[in-house]
């Protein structure tokens, strides 16, 4: 009788670390993909910021309303970014609240898609009022391709973290919340089929 409970005890402490461990690098990689794209948006960001300040001072007509848009698109693109990048992101979430997090981040993303295709057809919208405003066609114009610009990098960005995300869920293998595992209420096992 010992041995089998010393056996079944080895089993359960076993499961339960590799569950712990399957976890454990689950969430480092979702923390990964999140810090890299919050680098990639700062760099954009900054990128924008830079080209587009020297543009607004040294450019005139509707270069000059492009650049001061891109401006201030990418203060606020920076503003998102940079706290989300030094943010210090928690480590010790339980299977699911990682879950919850996975499915919030992706539902996120998506909102975004849409708001992205808002920003483009506001573009497209902009551009096309210019024609009948002529006292601010470079305004409109320049306004336009910016969002324009801004709207379709943000639409890839936002599509291509989405399925980057959804791939990373996809690639844990249901492992995520399946296995044995031992906690203060007791021994667990859940099973995803």
């Amino acid at each position: 009788m010992y041995r089998i409970i010393r056996i079944s005890l080895a089993i359960i402490l076993s499961t339960n670390g590799y569950s712990q461990e399957i976890e454990t690098s689950y969430l480092e990689k979702k923390i990964q993909i999140e810090k890299r794209s919050m680098a990639t948006l700062t760099g954009w960001a900054g990128l924008n910021i830079v080209s587009g300040s020297i543009g607004w001072a040294t450019t005139n007509d509707e270069s000059k309303y492009f650049n001061q848009m891109n401006v201030a698109w990418n203060i606020v693109n920076l503003g998102i970014a940079l706290p989300s990048l030094l943010r210090k992101h928690p480590t010790d979430l339980s299977d699911e609240e990682i879950v919850k997090q996975q499915h919030t981040i992706e539902k996120v993303l998506l909102l975004n898609v849409g708001l992205d295709v808002a920003y483009v057809t506001s573009g497209f919208l902009l551009k096309e009022m210019s024609k009948n405003n002529p006292n601010n066609y470079h305004r409109y114009r320049g306004y336009g391709n910016s969002l324009l610009l801004q709207g379709g990098f943000l639409l890839v960005f936002d599509i291509i973290q989405f399925a980057v995300h959804q791939q990373h869920r996809k690639n844990s293998g249901g492992n995520l919340s399946s296995g044995l595992s031992l906690s203060k209420q007791g021994i667990g096992l859940c099973y995803n089929f």
